[in-house]
Formats: structure tokens, sequence, C-alpha cells
């Protein structure tokens, strides 16, 4: 059942009333069919009440201007997750997949009553075009315009707010107006993340480059590890780069004896580096500053994402 506005003009018994009546007047000859005619109109009112199956699962409003930056990372995954969704956007940055877009207060020159009443409208007209079976407000705020649309619509059991970064007053007050109240997904990554313990060198490395990378090991409290159990590998031209190395998620560092090495280049990743060895203090820096990056960085594992998305799709759909 898709939602609807129950002071809906259209679908209202006044509306219909009044209407049968007028076509009785302009056509009389129809003044005897008026029973079967308010007959008729009762069944489209409750038809409409109870309404079809929804082509559109979800409405989703989001107030994307008020997320921050980690906000918007953790969110990411939200939009590899949707599927069959309405998005309406309110903010000033282009999501792709959204199907509408509503300028933030802040950028125009409008009062918050004018803004609110424009938003308000804006969704009513999206709601009946798409008959949504649920709405969801994800932000921090649920404005004027939004509590407007939800003292009209029904069923209000499928109205629900994800909040965010949300006032104590603000939950108390305004999440009662809404089906559910539901979390934003706080996934734990530690059993799908992998830190870069495990450092691989080739033996065919030099003597003092080996030397070297491992003081850098000891230095950042890493391993050196196998090939097979490493997620950074430092290999020498001689060494063949795994060709699956960007689905594996490795990081892979080249090391050649100047830029002018005949050296096979597979990829031009950002997962596959090449340090010269030719100027040996420019090295030495590239190599320290390398690993303590690798110290404090997580490496996602190849099912980081599917569980980030999957943890939006259990909370979105659990109502």
């Amino acid at each position: 059942m898709h939602l609807y506005f129950k002071k809906s003009i259209e679908f209202s018994y006044s509306f219909q009333l009044a209407d049968a009546l007028r076509d009785s007047v302009i056509h009389p000859w129809r003044i005897p069919l008026l029973p079967l005619n308010l007959w008729q109109r009762h069944c489209i009112i409750q038809l409409n009440k109870r309404g079809r199956e929804s082509d559109t699962p979800f409405l989703f409003i989001i107030d994307y201007e008020k997320f921050s930056l980690r906000d918007r990372i953790q969110f990411q995954p939200f939009f590899n997750s949707l599927q069959q969704a309405e998005l309406f956007i309110i903010g000033n940055e282009q999501i792709e997949g959204a199907s509408y877009h509503f300028t933030p207060f802040n950028s125009t020159n409008k009062s918050k009553k004018e803004w609110n009443q424009d938003l308000e409208k804006l969704l009513k007209i999206v709601i009946e075009l798409t008959k949504p079976e649920k709405l969801i407000f994800i932000g921090q705020y649920p404005y004027a315009g939004i509590m407007g649309v939800l003292r009209d619509i029904e069923p209000k059991y499928n109205t629900a707010w994800i909040p965010r970064h949300v006032k104590e007053q603000t939950l108390k007050e305004r999440s009662r107006k809404f089906g559910r109240l539901l979390e934003w997904p706080e996934v734990n990554l530690d059993s799908h993340s992998h830190k870069a313990k495990n450092v691989y060198l080739s033996d065919d490395l030099s003597d003092e480059t080996r030397e070297l990378l491992l003081r850098e090991l000891e230095r950042v409290g890493l391993n050196e590890g196998t090939r097979e159990t490493s997620k950074v590998q430092f290999l020498t031209e001689e060494n063949e780069v795994d060709i699956d190395f960007e689905e594996k998620q490795l990081i892979v560092v080249t090391i050649l004896q100047s830029e002018d090495s005949p050296a096979l280049i597979l990829s031009q990743s950002p997962s596959h580096m090449h340090f010269y060895e030719e100027n040996n203090e420019y090295f030495e820096i590239q190599v320290r500053l390398f690993f303590d990056a690798m110290s404090r960085t997580d490496f996602p594992g190849p099912h980081n994402s599917m569980v980030r998305e999957k943890a939006w799709i259990d909370i979105y759909s659990s109502f």
C-alpha cells in the first residue's frame, strides 16, 4: 500500500459529493443515477485510501547539506545499497541518482516560512506522483515543511526518521510525529578490515635495502610476512606483480634502480607505487613516509563495502 494524504481534496467526501451534485445539475438526466454515482465515488475514496501496490518502495528525504565530511563518507554505502527508491536531496551538491534537489534555506533569499511552504508543496507533489510505500527522513532536523507533510500523510507507521547530530529536545519533540525512529548504522569493521601488520620483502632486494626496510618495520611496529599473507609487498623489477592485486586490495611497491630502469608497469593504479634507489636520501625519505602511513592505515577487506551496504539495508528496511 502506498502513502496517501488523508486531507486530499480530490478524494474527500465533501469534494466528491459536491462534484456529483454539480454533475447532476449540468446533466439532469443523470439525477436518477445519483445514488449509484455517489456509491462509485465512495468506492474511489476507499480505493485511494487502501491504495495499490507501490512501484516505489522508498522515498528518502536527505538533508545532505548538514552532513559533515565524516558523515558523507559513512553515508556513501547508502547510495550503493539502493535499488528502487526516490531520492529527495536537500543540499547544494548535485547527487548522482537523486530525482529531486531542493536548495537549502541558507542558500536562498526566502523567509523560513516561505522556504518551508515551498518544501512542503514540492514534497506533497513528489509523493502524489511517485506513490512511495515508505517515507524516510535522514538528517539532523525535520523542518516545518516536512512536519507539514507528516500531519497529512497516511499510514503514519510507514514513515521513519534516521537522526544525525540531533539535539535531545528536538528528538523528543519531533520523533513522535514519525511512525518509527531508526538509528544511523555505526558499523564495526574490526572483523572486516585488516591492519597492515605484515609486509612482504622480496628475496631479490639488495641487502642494504632490506636492512632499511627491516629497520622501518621495527620502528612502526609492523612485521615481515609471507607474500601470501601480506597486504603490503615490496618487490623488485625481477618480480612479477600479481595481476589481480587491485581486486585483492594489495599495496605493491616496486623498487627500481632509477627512472630509466626497464621495468614492466602493469598498472597505473595508486595501489602500485615505484620507488627509485638512485637518490639514496630521497629514497629513505619515501620509505619513512610510506611506513608512517602504513602504521596508521586500515586496509579494507574484500567484503568491507558489502558490510556497510548491508547495514544500511538492514536499517531502512526494518519496518
